[in-house]
């Protein structure tokens, strides 16, 4: 082979390496040692994905990247992690972020039941848990912030350590369960999206949106919580408290 062409190559892939991080982006580091990935926001920075793939993609500004081992160029991926963190930014005060757990495509814990992911952010924060197309059970209870147990097998998977914050799940497309009974302590928004959907709400304030298919929604009824309970398209069962939830597009009632 042409001895320029290889050279052009060689410059081309070492240009793609050393491409630089977006500023106020978030940085990654991974140790293959102890198998753990670390994620930090930048100062500034209001939102960060995290998104299960070939390897283990964290947003960099606008762009989805791997995280690597500077010690052995190994990225880090569901199978050899056991330990996911996502941190605030250090040294700033209280910031109001947002972390998204993107499972559209594969989730967190397909590869591995061994990985656990830790969102240490601070208060008034907000996670998000994007489901796929398929049938999804997630349950939502309290530790010492919310716990979530990604496929309702009793085990759970993301930890936060505030109860001062809000938890969004969007279903996705499929049969989805999506179970808040056991939350005391922060507020809940749960999106079935398509398909029969079932939605339970926790004691705070919860918005259970059904949207497409035949959903049952079931507000927690706690007294003097303000829920908002919408059906959507099909034909919907709801359970709300009449005198202060906020509710419509409910065929049915259970009392």
């Amino acid at each position: 082979m042409n001895r320029k062409l290889i050279l052009g190559a060689l410059i081309g892939a070492t240009a793609v390496v050393a491409l630089p991080q977006a500023a106020n982006a978030a940085t990654c580091t991974y140790d293959g040692a102890t198998k753990r990935m670390d994620v930090r926001y930048s100062a500034g920075e209001s939102s960060v994905t995290i998104k299960p793939s070939n390897t283990l993609l964290f947003s960099d500004g606008g762009l989805l990247r791997s995280c690597f081992d500077p010690a052995t160029g190994k990225a880090a991926t569901g199978a050899n992690t056991v330990r996911l963190t996502v941190k605030a930014v250090s040294g700033t005060g209280p910031q109001t972020q947002k972390t998204i757990l993107d499972e559209t495509s594969a989730s967190l814990i397909d590869q591995s039941r061994a990985l656990d992911m830790f969102v240490l952010t601070g208060t008034n924060d907000r996670f998000v848990l994007k489901k796929g197309a398929r049938n999804d059970s997630v349950r939502l209870t309290d530790g010492l912030g919310p716990e979530i147990d990604l496929d309702y097998n009793n085990e759970n998977d993301v930890h936060m350590t505030t109860s001062n914050t809000s938890v969004e799940v969007d279903g996705g497309a499929g049969n989805d369960l999506i179970d808040a009974l056991g939350v005391r302590f922060y507020n809940t928004d749960q999106v079935g999206e398509a398909g029969n959907d079932v939605l339970v709400g926790g004691a705070k304030k919860d918005g259970l949106f059904g949207s497409f298919g035949d959903d049952v929604l079931f507000s927690d009824g706690d007294p003097g919580q303000v829920d908002i309970v919408q059906g959507g398209d099909g034909t919907d069962r709801g359970k709300v408290d009449f005198s202060f939830d906020l509710f419509s597009q409910i065929e049915r009632f259970d009392l």
